[in-house]
């Protein structure tokens, strides 16, 4: 059996929009955020200002990752965002944290499918 996927490229911004098609479609979210440390040290005003926005996407992030029905979180491990060179290695995590995934994604995939189908017959 061959699943399509329809690939999309979805900013924080309009993750909210995918509530609008969780009645016949899954949404799986990508957790490509490194781990936020809740004791970070704040030295100065401009610490204080970049926590402040990590504090803000943190907490964003946690609201869109609500809204998915399954969420990959591959390991980012210490790779910098402006490590460009390392990009194959992310990459290859991500497509392991996938293929873990799917298992699980399957069986909520069918149990969404089966609930969304008997929801159709029996309106009719």
């Amino acid at each position: 059996m061959t699943h399509r996927v329809k690939r999309q490229l979805i900013i924080n911004l309009a993750a909210n929009r995918l509530s609008l098609l969780k009645a016949e479609r899954m949404s799986i979210a990508i957790d490509a955020s490194l781990n936020f440390n809740k004791n970070a040290k704040v030295d100065n005003v401009i610490d204080l200002v970049i926590r402040s926005a990590q504090i803000t996407m943190y907490h964003l992030d946690e609201h869109f990752k609500k809204q998915a029905d399954y969420v990959i979180k591959p390991d980012i491990g210490d790779i910098h965002w402006s490590e460009f060179n390392r990009v194959d290695e992310l990459v290859q995590n991500g497509e392991a944290a996938a293929e873990k995934a799917r298992p699980e994604i399957k069986i909520q995939l069918k149990r969404k499918r089966g609930i969304f189908s008997r929801f159709l017959n029996q309106s009719a």
